[in-house]
């Protein structure tokens, strides 16, 4: 649908529409961002066929010429519009500065045959000057019927033949022209773009964890539920920050050694321990506690030691524990129910339900896969989930994970460093498939290499090792290893939930047709 606002030009379109010429083109409203007598142009239409262009300038209402010269148009609503510039001037001069772009862009156009003229299609235009012929003007008499139509613009084509010795041009050349002048294009955001897109996204606190972040400054004692990708960490080392800065002895603790060294190179003031609980000395004390991932703690033994170290103890003293009870449970060790029963009596609750990690493609194929109830997205727009047929055994899943990743670092220029391959049943044995080269690109995510965390290569993981992290890109593999049982499906969860941006998951054979059909009954 074109939406044309003069009801001139509307008047010159439907007209055009019904001329009896089928290999003719007409554009409307064409821009000439450079032009020879002035800083740009408009052709109001551009007739193209075999016999050459026609450049047609549109005045519509009424017209009249002042003693100065001056060309005055006046719309229906009264409006005046006034010219130095003839339109037939005007007209001219936009068809020379078409003729230079068509030549500067194609050498051999410059002998087109190309004319130009003006309509009139509200008034009778019947006078006469050396600056135009009668061949030159369409006016109200040409409107009246389609057949006078035609005649206008056949007389206009013959005056400029007749004019111009040039040869017709072939269909191929007024293809390349409408081509030229209204190219046809679909070039999609890189994924280069679109991950930086998302980084700057990520980076605001949202309301809900301000809410947060309040009630742990006003309250003792706090549970906060969040699902994957709400914050919890962030949250956890902006308060552990806090309390040491207020002069409270400060232990910020986790399950994983791995994500205990991930969080010691975000954070390290005075009077902040961060450790996991098995490293506490029972003889150490702590005036605040805060655990992430504290559902892998959930157990009589671990709480136990909290207790202890805890100045106060559990009961008076101040912590903070950030869980997933639902979709990350079980997958270290069993929540036991009774502990959290007892901590949640003597606690504030808070839940976050932003998810400021995941972009809304990701999220949505997560719950497809684990039928996990994820949190609404803080960033809605993101590259769409990969998930790539890899057939029968380690070899082939190797072979289509290296072909992904040379594409998205050489064609797609993803850094090598925010790319992670996570294996989803936990075991790393895929990397003996890969060839030594390859296999010195590739660093894997332990208690050492944590603290040069952000990686310069590729990084490889497991469920476990890299709960809690999270990277742009994530290729996951391994899914041959997985059954259909609750630890299985919160395997994958943690998987696919570590991405920010990409999402690539190779699914073998034997997995079947339908990934969302291997969890649906649990």
């Amino acid at each position: 649908m074109v939406e044309i606002e003069s009801s001139a030009e509307k008047k010159i379109f439907n007209a055009l529409e019904k001329f009896d010429k089928p290999d003719w083109v007409c554009l409307h409203s064409v821009f000439l961002a450079e032009h020879d007598y002035q800083r740009s142009g408009e052709i109001d239409f551009l007739l193209l066929g075999t016999q050459g262009l026609l450049v047609l300038e549109i005045k519509g209402g009424r017209v009249r010429v002042d003693e100065k010269h001056i060309w005055i148009h006046t719309n229906r609503f009264g409006q005046e519009t006034r010219r130095g510039k003839s339109p037939f001037k005007q007209a001219h001069d936009n068809m020379h500065s078409l003729i230079n772009d068509l030549v500067a862009y194609k050498k051999e156009w410059r002998n087109l045959r190309v004319g130009y003229g003006v309509a009139f299609p509200d008034i009778v235009f019947d006078f006469e000057s050396p600056e135009w012929t009668v061949e030159q003007v369409l006016d109200a008499k040409d409107m009246s019927t389609r057949q006078s139509f035609e005649d206008g613009i056949f007389k206009l084509l013959t005056y400029w033949s007749n004019k111009q010795f040039a040869p017709d041009l072939e269909i191929d050349d007024v293809d390349q022209i409408v081509e030229f002048l209204r190219p046809r294009f679909d070039r999609v955001i890189s994924l280069r773009t679109q991950i930086d897109q998302i980084k700057e996204q990520t980076h605001d606190l949202t309301h809900e964890q301000y809410r947060v972040l309040d009630m742990l400054q006003m309250n003792q004692r706090m549970i906060c539920q969040g699902g994957a990708g709400t914050g919890k960490s962030f949250l956890a080392l902006e308060f552990a920050r806090r309390t040491s800065a207020a002069g409270k002895r400060t232990l910020l603790t986790a399950h994983s050694q791995i994500l205990v060294g991930f969080l010691k190179r975000q954070l390290a003031v005075d009077g902040l321990t961060i450790s996991t609980v098995d490293e506490v000395i029972d003889s150490e004390k702590f005036d605040v506690v805060i655990v992430d991932e504290g559902q892998d703690l959930m157990n009589q033994l671990a709480v136990s030691k909290i207790d202890q170290i805890l100045s106060r103890g559990i009961e008076s003293g101040e912590w903070a524990i950030f869980l997933d009870i639902n979709s990350q449970a079980d997958v270290v060790s069993p929540v036991d129910s009774e502990v959290l029963e007892r901590l949640k009596k003597n606690s504030v609750h808070a839940k976050l339900d932003r998810n400021c990690r995941n972009t809304m493609p990701i999220i949505t194929q997560i719950q497809a896969v684990t039928g996990a109830d994820l949190e609404d997205p803080k960033i809605a727009l993101g590259p769409l989930v990969e998930y790539e047929d890899v057939g029968q055994g380690r070899e082939n899943e190797v072979a289509s994970l290296v072909a992904w990743l040379r594409r998205v670092v050489r064609s797609e220029r993803v850094k090598p460093g925010e790319i992670t391959v996570v294996a989803a049943d936990n075991d790393l044995s895929w990397m003996e498939f890969l060839s030594p080269a390859f296999r010195n690109e590739i660093e894997v995510v332990d208690r050492e290499s944590i603290s040069k965390w952000p990686f310069d290569h590729i990084s490889a993981a497991t469920s476990i090792s890299f709960k809690g992290l999270e990277n742009d890109a994530i290729a996951i593999v391994g899914l041959s290893g997985l059954a259909a049982d609750s630890i299985s499906r919160n395997q994958m969860y943690v998987a696919m939930s570590r991405a920010r941006a990409l999402l690539w998951v190779a699914i073998p054979a034997s997995f079947g047709d339908d990934l969302s059909e291997k969890w649906k009954l649990i």
